[in-house]
């Protein structure tokens, strides 16, 4: 588990979890990142950073598993549009299933500039009937699933764009080692060269 952030000061701070000591002494200047140690899982915690000049804290923090749901259209369909979507969405309510959609930008500004509605993306939402329309499905199952075999908290990140090559999603390294996959970093290469960024 790991908490990131910015300190304008450097400090050493203390980590609690529920009051807890966690972590004892670890020093915090500009961007950090602390890596706790191995939690069990548990629902809304509180997650406090004390330091000597400053505090910061954490409210409604579950923890327990975590899943990245990739891919094209088949993963980024939503709940919404599900056959069986209006029936689970007005059945929805579980605040330890959480979801977080990546936002699909093309360009940075373009949420700023009115070309995209993001109101599903880049935050997380709890499982409820306003939210669980913008749950990927398939992602939407599968963390019900979870839910009810373990019983802990399961959170579930969408990163994932309908229409998207399969080579996209792969490693850069894994498509030029291979000569026949190749073709599609020239193709890539080539494009950008015709992009005035």
């Amino acid at each position: 588990m790991q908490i990131w952030g910015f300190s304008d000061i450097g400090q050493t701070v203390q980590v609690s979890i529920n009051g807890i000591t966690v972590l004892d002494g670890a020093t915090i200047r500009g961007d950090f990142r602390l890596t706790l140690p191995a939690q069990s899982a548990a629902e809304s915690c509180v997650i406090r950073l004390d330091g000597a000049a400053d505090q910061a804290e954490l409210s409604d923090v579950d923890i327990g598993e975590v899943w990245i749901a990739g891919g094209q259209s088949n993963m980024e369909f939503l709940l919404r549009y599900d056959a069986e979507g209006p029936e689970q969405i007005a059945a929805a309510f579980d605040p330890h299933c959480r979801f977080y959609d990546v936002g699909e930008y093309a360009f940075a500004g373009e949420e700023a500039d009115g070309f995209k509605d993001a109101r599903g993306w880049d935050r997380w939402m709890a499982l409820d009937r306003q939210n669980a329309e913008y749950f990927s499905a398939v992602g939407y199952y599968f963390a019900r699933q979870l839910r009810k075999k373990h019983q802990v908290p399961v959170a579930v990140v969408g990163c994932n764009w309908g229409g998207t090559t399969a080579a996209a999603w792969q490693d850069v390294q894994f498509l030029k080692d291979d000569p026949d996959l190749m073709a599609y970093i020239r193709e890539y290469e080539a494009g950008l060269k015709k992009i005035n960024l």
